[in-house]
C-alpha cells in the first residue's frame, strides 16, 4: 500500500474528534445563549486585557439571566422552525417550475418533498413540545 494512503492512529482520532465536535454544534445559535453570554461583553469593553481596568465603569457588571424567560426562547424557537421550513419548501417549488417545463408534472415531483418536510416540521415541534429534564 501507498503510505498516501494508511492513516496513523492520531489521524485517526484528531478525525473522529473533529467529526464529534461538529455534531455537537447548533447550526443557529440559541438566542438565549446569545442574549445572556452576549452580555459578556459589557464588562470586557470596561478591562479588555484583563489588566484589572475599569475603563467604562462596567467592571462590575453581573449577567442578568432573566434577560429572556423560557417561553419567549420556545416561541422564538418555534417560529424559526416554522418559517426556516416554508421558505424552504416555496425555494424548491420556484426552483422546480424553473427546471421544469411541464407544470402539472413540477408540482407532483415536489409531493414527496413537501411530506417530508410536513414530517420534519411535525418532528421537531414535537422534540420542542418534550420537557427538558436535567439529569
Amino acid at each position: 500500500m501507498p503510505s498516501n494512503e494508511i492513516l496513523s492512529s492520531c489521524d485517526i482520532h484528531v478525525a473522529a474528534g473533529l467529526s464529534r465536535r461538529r455534531h455537537r454544534r447548533q447550526p443557529w445559535p440559541r438566542p438565549s445563549l446569545l442574549l445572556i453570554q452576549g452580555q459578556l461583553i459589557i464588562p470586557l469593553a470596561s478591562d479588555p486585557f484583563g489588566f484589572g481596568w475599569d475603563l467604562l465603569g462596567t467592571a462590575d457588571y453581573r449577567v442578568n439571566i432573566g434577560v429572556i424567560n423560557a417561553k419567549v426562547a420556545w416561541f422564538i424557537a418555534v417560529g424559526a422552525i416554522v418559517l426556516g421550513h416554508i421558505i424552504s419548501v416555496y425555494v424548491a417549488h420556484v426552483v422546480a417550475l424553473r427546471r421544469v417545463a411541464d407544470h402539472a408534472l413540477a408540482i407532483r415531483g415536489q409531493y414527496p418533498m413537501l411530506l417530508l418536510m410536513v414530517l420534519y416540521t411535525a418532528t421537531s415541534l414535537w422534540i420542542l413540545a418534550q420537557p427538558i429534564v436535567a439529569s
